[in-house]
């Protein structure tokens, strides 16, 4: 007869849940220096910014990045002119 051996399951590991949120102060230094640059840089697209941070801000993250992707549309196109 075999030897039982105990097998080792992927579903017994704890799992942790990693936000942003859970480490606010690790980031919030560099975020607010990019969102003061990106104003300085460009002033027309504050509206633009000011949305993507209140979204931010909120914990709305998926609609935060649709808002950068105006951005970034609107940088490729003064690139490109």
């Amino acid at each position: 007869m075999a030897a039982w051996v105990p097998c080792i399951c992927t579903n017994d590991v704890p799992k942790t849940s990693w936000t942003v949120a859970n480490d606010l102060p690790r980031y919030q230094a560099s975020y607010l220096a990019m969102l003061k640059d990106l104003r300085d840089t460009d002033p027309a697209a504050r509206a633009t910014i000011d949305a993507v941070n209140d979204l931010v801000s909120g914990g709305a993250l998926y609609k935060a990045l649709k808002e950068i992707r105006k951005l970034t549309k609107r940088e490729e196109g003064l690139r490109a002119a």
